[in-house]
């Protein structure tokens, strides 16, 4: 085994991911795990401004975390808040009303981009990113709901704001998991007790709450499914 890396560029999702994974150690994990994180979380900060949207969301919510265990560090402000912009640039190059997105389209893991601007938002104090972290997450809502139960975008052809209406399967996980996270940021500033309905609602996609009425959970061994099908 080599242990060279497989492909010529890294998936930016990947390394978003384990910035929020280091960052969470660096927060909560004792002391010399959270050093052993920190040396390679710094390693990271060069590069993040350059990761796609959701690489950058991903890390929006790394450096949440490290600031609870270093609330001064200008460094990861400052970062923080470029990519929390970036953000809102990328919500004000789509010019509708009616379309409250950071995209043309809804397509995966569409909830971490709201939950990475209510963080932004309650890290920086930033009231530009809570209303429209707020504006998303109630179009997110709308969208992502059927007679009452969670509804997801399939990946099997996206929704886009032109009229797509999106495929129906298959629906991931990935995007409930995200809808339950949106919940507990959201709740976390606002104390609105419909973004607890909103996290009840998306958790129980997993218990058979769904489109087909079908556990995606498995209570024997603890796995999930790894997608809603027909």
């Amino acid at each position: 085994m080599s242990k060279q890396p497989l492909d010529e560029v890294g998936s930016d999702d990947c390394q978003g991911r384990s910035l929020w994974g280091l960052g969470y150690v660096i927060a909560f994990a004792p002391t010399h795990f959270g050093m052993a994180a920190k040396a390679c979380f710094v390693k990271t900060l060069p590069h993040i401004s350059k990761f796609s949207m959701r690489g950058m969301a991903y890390s929006i919510l790394g450096l949440y975390y490290y600031r609870l265990k270093f609330p001064n560090d200008n460094q990861t402000e400052m970062l923080m808040k470029d990519l929390a912009d970036k953000l809102v640039r990328s919500y004000e190059d789509v010019p509708d009303e009616k379309w409250d997105w950071f995209e043309e389209s809804l397509t995966y893991a569409n909830g971490l981009l709201s939950s990475a601007l209510w963080v932004a938002s309650y890290s920086l104090q930033e009231k530009k990113y809570r209303k429209i972290a707020e504006a998303t997450t109630h179009f997110l809502m709308k969208k992502m709901m059927r007679e009452g139960h969670l509804s997801l975008v399939g990946c099997n052809g996206w929704q886009s704001r032109q009229g797509g209406a999106g495929a129906q399967f298959d629906q991931q996980p990935i995007d409930a998991l995200w809808m339950v996270e949106l919940g507990k940021f959201a709740y976390r500033q606002t104390n609105d007790d419909d973004y607890l309905k909103l996290m009840r609602t998306s958790f129980d996609w997993f218990l058979g709450e769904n489109d087909c009425s079908v556990p995606v959970y498995d209570h024997v061994t603890g796995g999930c499914c790894d997608g809603l099908t027909p």
